[in-house]
């Protein structure tokens, strides 16, 4: 494998800005494998106030990226948690930011569903698309006051704008339960993606069946989810032969989105997929700076993605804060003045997510592909 890109535009790059936001770490669920940095019950709720500023950096940001792309993106914002529906001003947040709705700027979010009819109905009435993550680790009436929760959503909101996360328990009773919620969601029309746990950081826990970090899957687990990426691909590029204990991600994994990507190969064959059976790009030339921003607003850090964190000089560090962003705003700028950007070198072993995020081997596809996104700037290595 040589590059790897999104299936999309004219020049096959990503066509979508994406923006995921944690508008804060407070949440009402306790889910097992969710680290204590995601999420808790006691922080303070942001307020109305700091969210319009930081929604103002992203207007900006999206501004000056706009005048100097070859294809405006689509901007997307995806509002997450914690739980972002719980803070007391949701309802009046989603409506400032439906003021500034647009063909390139749309806004999500991401929910455990666990909400009242008006918030739903407002999701519904504002906010361009949804995604609601499934979670075993919850009574009975409270999944299937979810599931209600979902069906009713997806009559508020078009196929295309509801999708829904089942996130795969390892623990054998959950992921039987997982495999029937994929199957009542497609009786009912609904997207879903089956979700693997633990795709974010490195697994601590080898002799564990699951962990909050990373769950490691039996091989009929893992052929589960094999048959399940063959029968999506079609005749796209195969998903490996499962591996028996070991966790999902280090077997290859699918677009979190959704998404189809495009693959070249060193012999110079390119195949479309929406499964990766490679996601070690360390060292690769990754234009995630371009495509990509995260916000963590309960610690004011700003971020080139919420996962990889990959900033320049092969670092792993924010990029400036939600109190100074005139700074990143600035420096950004004086890049695109001066016509020389920098280029991130990944300095991550796995890729846990970015996947359709374009990227190169070697120099010569990385410079090409970023002439195609930036034509005035020249890439600067180092």
């Amino acid at each position: 494998m040589s590059s790897c890109w999104h299936k999309g535009g004219d020049k096959g790059h990503k066509t979508e800005f994406t923006v995921t936001w944690d508008t804060g770490r407070r949440c009402n669920y306790d889910c097992s494998y969710c680290p204590p940095s995601r999420h808790d019950k006691i922080s303070i709720h942001p307020s109305l106030d700091e969210l319009k500023e930081t929604s103002q950096f992203i207007f900006d940001y999206k501004e000056l990226l706009d005048n100097y792309m070859t294809d405006k993106l689509v901007w997307k914002v995806s509002l997450t948690g914690g739980e972002p529906t719980i803070n007391p001003h949701f309802a009046q947040f989603v409506e400032f930011l439906s003021t500034k709705k647009s063909e390139t700027f749309k806004v999500g979010v991401t929910t455990n569903g666990h909400t009242n009819k008006n918030t739903l109905e407002l999701i519904g009435e504002h906010m361009h698309s949804c995604t609601v993550s499934y979670h075993c680790e919850n009574s009975d009436s409270t999944k299937k006051r979810i599931l209600n929760n979902i069906v009713y959503l997806s009559k508020l909101m078009p196929d295309w704008a509801l999708k829904i996360n089942v996130m795969f328990h390892a623990r054998h009773d959950y992921f039987e339960e997982c495999k029937k919620i994929c199957e009542f969601l497609s009786d009912k029309g609904i997207k879903y993606i089956p979700r693997s746990i633990g795709e974010g950081v490195k697994s601590k826990t080898k002799n564990k069946l699951y962990a909050y970090d990373a769950h490691l899957y039996t091989a009929e687990q893992n052929k589960w989810f094999k048959n399940y990426w063959d029968l999506a691909r079609g005749d796209k590029a195969e998903v490996g032969e499962p591996d028996v204990g070991h966790n999902i991600r280090e077997q290859g994994r699918p677009c979190c989105g959704g998404r189809s990507f495009t693959i070249g190969h060193d012999d110079g064959t390119i195949e479309e997929t929406n499964y990766a059976s490679f996601t070690g790009f360390q060292n690769w030339y990754c234009f995630i700076n371009l495509f990509w921003l995260h916000i963590e607003q309960q610690e004011k850090l700003i971020y080139h993605h919420q996962t990889c964190r990959a900033n320049f000089n092969k670092t792993l560090s924010s990029i400036g804060t939600t109190d100074n962003t005139d700074r990143i705003l600035k420096r950004v700028e004086g890049w695109l003045k001066s016509g020389k950007m920098p280029v991130i070198t990944c300095p991550n072993s796995i890729c846990n997510c970015g996947l359709c995020i374009t990227k190169a081997k070697n120099r010569d596809d990385a410079t090409k592909f970023l002439k195609e996104i930036l034509p005035s700037v020249e890439p600067v290595y180092g």
